[in-house]
């Protein structure tokens, strides 16, 4: 139960917009997703510049990209694609491009789309190397994602009150598919002020929001998807040494973007400050912390546990030396926040029980229990006991696999199989 948090007088500046670039473009920024691997930095901003030639047809956007520092590299124009206000990257080793997830209206229809990033290149939706996916056509998607776990985020609607957020599989969007993993409530993330973006890193989804005035606060929302519960919530006061007012004092989010960097998470806000005259889109870089207060941890855990909503015993039977059953639960693990354990030995039942998650059922399918007991007061005579079980995929079954004895002393180590040792009861504990 990790307690994150980002801290406004921490943020560093990481990068701007250049103004010397080839095109240059005074609008507010929409988004900025950091490539850190590669050193580069991809900013989007709505376009209407030189290179528009049917604004008939609909709004451009256009994809600066930087070098970490905000060193000018190239541009991309994508006429008639939209407001450009989310990509998701998405690197492909084998040919070593950069695609880009975006809507783009194509013959007057959204679609969702995937394409190359080139230098200096105008798109106008017509080119070969475009993907259009046809999942949800004609809807306007705004999209980000997390492709290192195959996830983008659908985000539709601009209303704090109704918009809609899905988390969906990428490879069957890439086979023109809409697979739904997870969905996340306006009320979960932030319905209280504007929405501006979001970032998917899962299972946490940062979401941007609030208005460059002083009418509404400006707040990085993190939310766990799977639970849909709120993570943190930080309220920026541009009071710091990084982030500081403008002369207009104006200051709007517009999205947020996560890299890591040396193993510590980068959480990136992308502000637009001052009026369109003297326009810095600028992005603010800060280190998400996770603080290990084990006491705080514990107290937190015994105080969901004594104010739980359900607890269910889940399984009460002998268990103990049987390696060939297979042993039912009443209901499946995944419909609980907590499972404890309780384990039996030869007079019944032992002090031996175990607190954990079903996140860690669904990664390994397995439960395993060790102990050690000090035979005498020299300490060399060591008595260690393992027990495991192995559940089945949907987590509503399981089989003993061992119970063991290791014996240590001077004489050397002994193993020995056991027959009484086993799950007892497993009880299922609602938060």
């Amino acid at each position: 139960m990790a307690n994150l948090k980002v801290t406004e007088n921490e943020a560093t500046i990481l990068a701007s917009i250049p103004k010397h670039n080839v095109d240059f473009n005074a609008r507010v920024m929409q988004s900025v997703s950091v490539d850190y691997e590669r050193n580069m930095i991809y900013w989007t901003q709505q376009y209407s510049g030189k290179k528009m030639t049917d604004a008939g047809a609909g709004e451009s956007y256009n994809i600066t990209r930087t070098d970490l520092k905000g060193k000018y590299i190239d541009q991309m124009w994508c006429l008639n694609g939209g407001h450009g206000t989310n990509i998701a990257l998405d690197y492909d080793v084998a040919s070593k491009k950069m695609y880009i997830w975006s809507a783009y209206k194509i013959n007057n229809k959204w679609e969702v789309v995937r394409y190359p990033y080139e230098s200096n290149k105008i798109l106008k939706g017509t080119e070969s190397s475009f993907f259009i996916s046809k999942v949800e056509s004609g809807s306007y998607n705004r999209i980000s994602g997390d492709l290192k776990n195959d996830m983008l985020v659908f985000h539709s609607g601009g209303d704090p009150k109704t918009f809609n957020i899905r988390i969906v599989r990428a490879s069957s969007v890439r086979e023109g598919k809409l697979e739904v993993l997870y969905k996340v409530k306006a009320t979960e993330a932030n319905d209280a002020y504007v929405y501006q973006g979001c970032a998917l890193d899962f299972p946490y989804l940062y979401t941007s929001s609030g208005t460059g005035g002083g009418e509404e606060p400006k707040q990085l929302t993190c939310v766990d998807v799977v639970t849909g519960k709120r993570v943190y919530q930080t309220t920026f006061k541009f009071n710091t040494k990084a982030m500081q007012p403008t002369e207009s004092n104006f200051a709007e989010p517009e999205n947020v973007c996560v890299y890591y960097k040396n193993n510590k998470k980068h959480i990136v806000v992308g502000y637009a400050l001052g009026g369109a005259g003297n326009r810095m889109n600028r992005a603010f870089d800060l280190v998400e912390n996770n603080s290990e207060d084990v006491e705080t941890e514990i107290e937190s855990l015994r105080n969901l546990i004594l104010n739980r909503k359900r607890t269910e015993v889940i399984f009460d039977q002998s268990t103990k030396g049987d390696l060939t059953t297979t042993f039912k639960l009443r209901e499946t693990l995944n419909n609980f926040d907590m499972v404890q354990v309780v384990l039996e030995s030869g007079g019944g039942y032992t002090t031996a029980s175990k607190l954990v998650s079903p996140k860690l059922f669904e990664a390994s399918k397995s439960f395993i229990f060790a102990s050690s007991n000090i035979g005498d007061t020299s300490g060399t005579n060591v008595d260690m006991y393992e027990y495991a079980a192995n559940f089945n995929d949907d987590l509503t079954s399981f089989k003993n696999d061992r119970a063991v004895k290791i014996e240590v002393s001077n004489n050397g180590t002994t193993r020995s199989n056991i027959t009484n040792m086993g799950i007892k009861k497993i009880y299922g504990i609602v938060l």
